[in-house]
């Protein structure tokens, strides 16, 4: 459940919306699943605080997790040489995902240092994508 979307990009109180406001109902006739703006209404609206299915998603998602990639140089192993081997590598953590949750990371959930409350994503930031390159050296 997208709880940052019903709470926060949705609010009624004009602050920090997300893009989806601008689809919000305006006239008679007007199809749209976003609701006319009430100022001060949002609890009501969007039945904060309730599980609302508007705000229920399909979280299927993909995840390219860890790459490494590394090139060791040949031909340094000679006697007297004075680098015996040498190794490049670059490596990528949360290299991405794929899915068509709106929400910033499908795997979110609410308490992520108790897990207690998985598949509410509640204003929690993401995994962070590490990128680390480095170098082995062996004399």
């Amino acid at each position: 459940m997208n709880i940052t979307r019903q709470a926060t990009l949705l609010n009624m109180g004009f602050q920090n919306n997300g893009v989806e406001i601008i689809q919000r109902w305006t006239a008679p006739g007007q199809q749209t699943n976003v609701p006319k703006l009430w100022w001060g209404r949002e609890a009501r609206i969007n039945n904060t605080q309730f599980t609302d299915t508007r705000f229920l998603e399909k979280a299927d998602f993909l995840r390219i997790q860890n790459i490494t990639l590394g090139y060791s140089v040949p031909g340094l192993n000679k006697p007297g040489a004075p680098v015996r081997s040498l190794r490049i590598f670059a490596q990528i953590q949360n290299a991405g995902v794929f899915t068509n949750y709106s929400g910033l990371d499908p795997e979110l959930n609410q308490f992520s240092d108790t897990n207690s409350q998985a598949g509410l994503d509640n204003n929690t930031n993401p995994i962070v994508r590490t990128v680390s390159f480095g170098l082995n050296l062996g004399l």
